[in-house]
């Protein structure tokens, strides 16, 4: 039997596993469908702490994997479909794509979560080129260009509001006629003089820009007047909702959920004792590498106590 079984290989399955080798727990991390997680897919890193500006997220990611491999970290790829507790709470019986099982006395969740697409012509096409669900990560390539953020709740505001900061203008696009979120953060977008808001307007196209494989515009439908305008913008950032939709579907009712479907914790403990979690898959996390990695070392720390303590019972 395993003593833990890390799933997600991102930075906080990587950190959680490095920290629990060195602990001599001799950690095994399933990477799934997505080794290295979804930072490895950035063409650039540029707020990782003490990495050099202009680093890609796969060479981030490399090194950080290949830190663990030195420590023993053991690494499959593979990916678990459920989790089986087992009746005499010994540990869990994870079952895996390729039909067999493994036993564990303690699991992390760091299975992450997968920006919500954007269902409109275009904007599958433009991913990564144009089209961002992340402004603190690319905000920076658009410095001085006119932008868009498209979203009615407080994390497109906050998105607004970093790249007000940086860009030229930015367009606040909302399908409601209000935002949901708290009066403060409206007050202080709503200050900002290079943020319009367009309430009650939608996407409906993202346009390439003439001769080059990047964003050149966006379709816009006013919902009032039902008309339709072309806004001439460099870059489009996807805030819907909370953002992200978390890879916890098959988890069903093993743990406590929040309402988007993110996994609540307290210091990384799960509502089921033996299961943790980190990283972007935990409720109320930032989105962010550093902070993924931190909550990937309280996790170690806490799934180190509980297997110590399990031991002495």
């Amino acid at each position: 039997m395993e003593k833990i079984v890390v799933l997600g290989s991102g930075p906080a399955g990587l950190t959680a596993a490095i920290y629990t080798a060195r602990a001599g727990l001799s950690p095994l991390v399933l990477e799934g469908g997505s080794p290295m997680g979804i930072l490895a897919q950035a063409a650039r890193v540029d707020n990782y702490p003490g990495v050099a500006v202009g680093t890609s997220g796969f060479d981030l990611m490399l090194a950080m994997h290949t830190q663990a491999e030195a420590l023993g970290v053991r690494f499959e790829l593979e990916e678990a479909v459920s989790i089986t507790p087992m009746d005499d709470e010994k540990g869990f019986v994870l079952r895996l794509s390729s039909g067999e099982s493994i036993e564990t006395e303690s699991v992390l969740l760091a299975m992450g979560a997968s920006p919500k697409p954007l269902e409109i012509p275009g904007a599958k096409e433009l991913e990564g080129r144009g089209v961002s669900h992340c402004s603190v990560c690319d905000g920076m390539f658009f410095k001085g260009k006119d932008v868009a953020v498209i979203g009615d709740g407080e994390a497109a505001l906050v998105d607004a509001e970093y790249l007000a900061g940086i860009c030229k203008k930015v367009w606040l696009i909302n399908k409601h006629t209000e935002f949901i979120a708290s009066d403060l953060i409206i007050r202080r977008v709503k200050a900002l003089e290079n943020i319009e808001m367009l309430n009650e307007t939608i996407p409906l196209e993202v346009l390439q820009e003439d001769g080059k494989k990047s964003v050149g515009g966006v379709v816009l439908r006013d919902l009032n007047e039902s008309k339709e305008r072309v806004l001439p913008i460099s870059g489009l950032f996807i805030a819907k909702g909370s953002g992200r939709t978390p890879n916890s579907l098959w988890l069903n009712e093993l743990v406590d959920l929040d309402e988007y479907g993110f996994v609540i914790a307290n210091d990384g403990q799960t509502s089921r004792k033996g299961i943790f979690v980190a990283g972007d898959l935990l409720s109320g996390s930032i989105k962010q590498a550093v902070t993924a990695a931190a909550s990937g070392c309280v996790a170690a720390f806490a799934i180190g106590k509980f297997l110590k303590n399990k031991g002495q019972k």
